[in-house]
């Protein structure tokens, strides 16, 4: 018996089904394709690192340890009370370790900095608050810019033979510090003991030696005796010229 004729309609339908269907496996061919390039170029491009590392060495950037007088400095905040004069209340424990006559900075920027002095620290505690009252003036003669309130810090004491390294170039996990130095070309884990830190140097107790050439950046690719091209080697501290 013959077939009653399809409505024009459904074989329409059936063809754009099929042109779409087709289009879509053009397309994730397409991309599998491309996955497959980028895949294969980014293999060629470890393989390339891999291949200069063993070759040349892995680049790294160094610094040469020396031996510096370090300023630790206590930091606290101060309300302004008249003309270059501020004030802050601090506790117990920063009371202890301020005196009159310590150098100070007014810190107004990251950059910028007022160098300033303690004038006064009360023996006793303020009765509201329960903390110390100690008075911090600037020395320069030009009026304060304008704060709710300044960030002070103030040197309590100076190590004079301080062995200082940027703290950029430690590496820690749950035990312990480690650094990477460089000896006879290659590289060589060391753990290391802090007595202080800040968000750019370190004081080393132990571990460490002057004239060590120490990692500073590219220590993430290091593994002990990996050799080693170094790019430049600058000192490893800045002495402070602000006090």
């Amino acid at each position: 018996m013959a077939q009653p004729p399809q409505p024009i309609g459904s074989r329409r339908t059936r063809r754009s089904i099929a042109i779409g269907i087709g289009i879509a496996l053009l397309l994730v061919g397409s991309i599998a394709i491309q996955i497959m390039r980028i895949t294969a170029d980014e293999g060629q491009e470890r393989h390339r690192f891999a291949k200069e590392f063993t070759e040349h060495g892995i680049p790294v950037d160094t610094c040469v340890i020396d031996i510096h007088p370090y300023h630790i400095a206590a930091q606290t905040t101060a309300l302004r009370a008249q003309d270059n004069h501020l004030v802050s209340l601090v506790s117990k424990h920063l009371h202890d370790q301020l005196r009159a006559g310590q150098l100070a900075r007014i810190d107004l920027t990251d950059s910028d900095s007022i160098p300033a002095r303690v004038i006064s620290v009360n023996s006793t505690r303020d009765i509201d608050t329960g903390l110390y009252r100690v008075v911090i003036v600037s020395n320069t003669s030009s009026e304060l810019p304008k704060a709710p309130f300044y960030h002070i810090r103030i040197f309590t004491r100076t190590i004079p033979d301080a062995l200082i390294i940027p703290s950029d170039a430690i590496s820690t996990n749950s035990h312990s510090a480690i650094v990477w130095i460089v000896q006879d070309g290659r590289a060589k884990s060391k753990t290391i003991t802090l007595a202080a830190e800040d968000s750019l140097y370190a004081l080393v107790t132990s571990g460490l030696a002057e004239s060590d050439v120490l990692v500073t950046n590219g220590h993430t690719f290091l593994r002990d005796d990996a050799l080693i091209r170094i790019r430049r080697t600058i000192p490893c501290f800045s002495e402070r010229t602000d006090l």
